[in-house]
């Protein structure tokens, strides 16, 4: 729970509508995105930002797939 809220945290009122699913996982979150809220490179590098500054590091499975590992920066 507490890095499922430290991830909300870091999307703020943007990304009630950026998340279509989550799941944790060996202490990780698996976040599946609506597609169209990640399809450019600008949106994907403003959510890796925002996660950076909340000590969280963002990593997307592929250029186009909208799933992504969110864990605690090491």
């Amino acid at each position: 729970v507490p890095l499922l809220a430290r991830f909300g945290q870091a999307l703020g009122s943007s990304g009630v509508d950026a998340i279509a699913a989550v799941e944790y996982r060996e202490g990780r979150l698996k976040v599946r995105f609506h597609p169209q809220r990640v399809d450019g490179r600008a949106a994907r590098e403003q959510l890796r930002d925002a996660c950076a500054r909340a000590g969280l590091k963002l990593q997307f499975a592929g250029a186009r797939e909208p799933t992504a590992t969110v864990g605690v920066q090491t």
